[in-house]
């Protein structure tokens, strides 16, 4: 080896080391930086050959740089992420659900059964006195405005979510569309992406950055949708929400668009291609039970076989129904031989005559009551005289004559209203074992859900820490590194020194 190779040989050395603290350096940089993913020099031994009793050594070269990534562990990431986001979705909606439903002490539904029956009560003791009947009429509308209340919020809040079909406009507003726009958006972003790391390969370079960024951008989609790619030889991926191709390379297939379904389902999802036509119609399907969207689209949906804000609706609709039709029921009684009726006062109050209108009715005039258009009788409300709280005998040539119109006293009406608090009126329930029964199955969804969510949670907590085991920064990896390269540097620097000495000491002799 001549004394000039020797040179070039630590000047090599030099650079080398020079590079691989340059790395180290930017590893440590960049240790928070979110996405980074750490990489390292790869060396490469030179030639080594002798010939005519010379040895010829080309030393070292940096042959690449690799940047440390896991592509299964990303999988497996995205995978569960999309889960919990589907469960964190799930959770945020089944709680404001609860707390809707939540009923403290003497508030809600529950509070006005309570108070209605009490009113019943008293009715009971002394029905001809107006302040009884007026109270009891009172609390009656407050038992159909917490049913209307608590409809209405639960209302509200899907069209939030998903917009209502008898308003268009609420669509383009909704949660659903926001995120959909944010899905096509990511898409677009990857799309880019892709294309720039193509147009970085094909001149030879190493978009490291451009890779990074790619995964941190699929990791934000994964929360929203279940993602799947396909690496190609360019650098490229093709992406997939599901089973459905959105991106060959950079090419993008179809962009997400959200359209309004049904009373059911409100809002579907379709995908469309450049020129707006169908590239796949109800893709909310491929979703399954992953992402923010398929959370939003089943608790806003009507699946019997999941927790959703139409089924807490339809249950508050059977007993506000049941509720509203054995009052109705008890007011209106006619016996089936036409010989006994229900009862009310006269407007003056001293005699009895037949009842002949309900305490509720429905808001829109439709024959069926829901939560929603329960509403009290006004005729009743102006004039609570009108409450049916006797039960007698009537002319059965004259059905609509009382025979015994004295007996204001007669309490066998009131008493039937205060005896309904202990009958069973839906599926074997009296009403407010029912509304407990309501209140009580949205806590064990609710419950069920928060436990599936901290499973996952720290499910996917432990797959974070493995996958950033490989492409995060640990700096006690980075000093090892650190003291190599610097005591290589250091090593191959002193070899330069030497042969440059070794080469003055020749050049001097020469000159002498």
């Amino acid at each position: 080896m001549s004394i000039l190779q020797g040179i070039n040989l630590a000047q090599q050395g030099m650079t080398v080391s020079q590079a691989g603290l340059t790395i180290v350096s930017n590893n440590v940089s960049n240790m928070n930086t979110p996405g980074y993913s750490k990489q390292r020099v790869d060396l490469a031994q030179g030639h080594f050959y002798a010939e005519g009793g010379r040895i010829n050594i080309s030393g070292v070269e940096v042959s690449g740089i690799t940047r440390y990534r896991d592509s299964f562990m990303d999988k497996y990431y995205r995978d569960e992420n999309s889960v919990l986001s589907y469960y964190q979705e799930m959770l945020n909606n089944a709680t404001f659900i609860q707390d809707c439903m939540n009923e403290l002490s003497g508030t809600g539904i529950t509070g006005a059964l309570d108070e209605y029956y009490t009113a019943a009560q008293n009715l009971m003791n002394d029905p001809t006195n107006s302040v009884y009947r007026a109270d009891f009429i009172q609390k009656a509308a407050k038992v159909a405005q917490e049913f209307n209340t608590k409809v209405d919020s639960l209302e509200e809040y899907r069209k939030t979510l998903v917009g209502d079909i008898d308003d268009p406009a609420s669509l383009e507003k909704s949660q659903i569309s926001n995120d959909v726009n944010t899905v096509n958006q990511l898409i677009d972003q990857i799309a880019e992406v892709n294309e720039q790391i193509a147009q970085s390969v094909n001149m030879g370079g190493d978009p490291h950055a451009l890779y990074d960024q790619r995964e941190l951008l699929l990791d934000e989609l994964s929360q929203y949708v279940p993602v799947k790619t396909e690496d190609t030889p360019s650098g490229e991926i093709n992406l997939y929400i599901g089973d459905v191709k959105i991106l060959n390379r950079h090419e993008k297939l179809g962009t997400l668009e959200v359209v309004m379904g049904d009373e059911n389902n409100p809002a579907k999802i379709n995908i469309v291609n450049e020129e707006g036509e169908p590239y796949k119609i109800d893709f909310e399907k491929e979703l399954g039970s992953k992402g923010k969207l398929a959370a939003t689209l089943e608790i806003a949906g009507n699946d019997s076989d999941s927790f959703t804000i139409k089924g807490v609706i339809g249950e508050l609709d059977s007993l506000a129904a049941a509720f509203a039709q054995s009052v109705n029921e008890i007011q209106q009684y006619r016996s089936a031989d036409g010989t006994e009726a229900s009862m009310c006062l006269s407007d003056d109050g001293k005699s009895l005559v037949l009842a002949d209108e309900p305490i509720f009715v429905t808001s829109d005039g439709s024959a069926d009551f829901s939560a929603k258009n329960i509403t009290i009788n006004t005729e009743v409300l102006n004039n609570p005289n009108k409450i049916a709280t006797a039960v007698g005998d009537v002319d059965p040539n004259n059905p609509t004559q009382p025979l015994n119109p004295d007996a204001v006293g007669n309490v066998a009406g009131a008493e039937k209203f205060c005896n309904m608090r202990n009958e069973a009126i839906i599926g074997g329930l009296t009403s407010e074992d029912k509304i407990t029964s309501i209140i009580s199955n949205v806590g064990i969804e609710t419950q069920k859900i928060t436990n599936n969510e901290e499973t996952q949670y720290n499910s996917l907590a432990l797959i974070t820490t493995q996958r950033e085991s490989t492409f995060g920064v640990n700096l006690d990896e980075e000093l090892v590194d650190l003291m190599k390269y610097q005591r290589s540097y250091e090593a191959s620097a002193r070899v330069f020194n030497v042969m440059d000495e070794i080469l003055q000491i020749i050049t001097n002799l020469a000159n002498s």
